[in-house]
């Protein structure tokens, strides 16, 4: 059986992103993200490293104090230096979670998320399988 390195966060942005490009010209975008589970405590803090489109998407739409969810996987990696290590999380996807940004409207509805779009999507950039109509819908009670 194979392994999974899969990670889910919902915070709020410590700070603009600052971008960057490598030696072969692919951008990068690094931000940081504030999580926290309980008021009384603390919140954790996060460095997400987004590239190529996400990154775009990031640098254009993302600023200090957006809430956000950020998709990825944890890297880790070693400063020999220092002698430290670092826990990274390498956004896959970026997506607006509660209010609009300010320049929600500039925003044209492919390009509210920045993962690959296969399929059929819904604002926010979730994707979801057409659902069957029912003559019993109007009578649920929710």
């Amino acid at each position: 059986m194979g392994s999974v390195n899969l990670v889910m966060l919902v915070g709020n942005v410590g700070a603009d992103p600052e971008a960057r490009s490598t030696t072969q010209g692919i951008q990068v975008a690094n931000f940081t993200l504030a999580t926290n589970d309980r008021k009384d405590h603390p919140p954790n803090w996060h460095r997400i490293s987004c590239w190529e489109k996400t990154a775009e998407f990031v640098m254009q739409y993302i600023r200090k104090g957006s809430t956000v969810c950020v998709r990825g996987r944890i890297s880790y990696r070693h400063d020999e230096k220092n002698d430290k290590w670092y826990t990274d999380i390498i956004a896959d996807r970026v997506d607006f979670v509660g209010r609009r940004p300010e320049d929600a409207d500039e925003v044209e509805p492919e390009q509210r998320t920045a993962a690959p779009r296969t399929g059929k999507q819904q604002s926010g950039g979730q994707q979801r399988a057409p659902r069957p109509q029912s003559a019993d819908d109007d009578e649920l009670p929710f």
